[in-house]
């Protein structure tokens, strides 16, 4: 955000019920855990946080695996695993184990900044939109990219699977 701080509002009265701040630096993306209870952000610093949306508190910070500000976000369905992506001079999407903060996988492939990333609901695939017009499935287990669709003529800004995950969802 441009003002360096998150909110959480309440839908039905459109207050503010929870401000958490960047630490001073701009916050590039987030995702909020399956569970509704923890909130990942990446900062300009290639820095990840997890907070409690409750208490507003973070309790873990994952840093220094990308080499470029952190772009996308996506937990996986069961929660236990965070994906990444980054800018360009870095491009690479990174799984993170959110217990430990260990680094599992890196992704590598595209050749411009990662604009979105989503996990099938079965986890076992992960699909990249980028700024290189392309997008990416990778098998999860592995870290292989299985198929690369090209039928974006622009960065693709969204992707998203269907519950079936027949379908893949995309947008430029």
């Amino acid at each position: 955000s441009y003002d360096k701080t998150l909110r959480l509002s309440n839908i039905e009265t459109g207050s503010s019920i929870q401000t958490i701040c960047g630490k001073g630096m701009q916050l590039t993306s987030i995702a909020l855990h399956p569970d509704g209870e923890i909130l990942a952000t990446a900062n300009a610093h290639q820095e990840i946080s997890l907070w409690n949306i409750f208490t507003g508190k973070r309790f873990k910070i994952f840093q220094g695996e990308h080499n470029c500000h952190i772009t996308a976000l996506a937990f996986n369905n069961t929660g236990n695993i965070l994906a990444t992506g980054s800018a360009s001079a870095d491009a690479t999407i990174k799984l993170w184990d959110i217990k430990d903060g260990d680094c599992l996988l890196t992704f590598s492939g595209h050749s411009l900044v990662i604009k979105s990333i989503d996990f099938s609901p079965d986890d076992k695939i992960l699909a990249t939109g980028s700024a290189d017009n392309t997008i990416r499935l990778w098998n999860v287990d592995d870290g292989k990219c299985s198929q690369i669709l090209q039928n974006h003529t622009d960065k693709v800004s969204q992707v998203a699977f269907s519950p079936d995950s027949k379908i893949l969802v995309s947008n430029s």
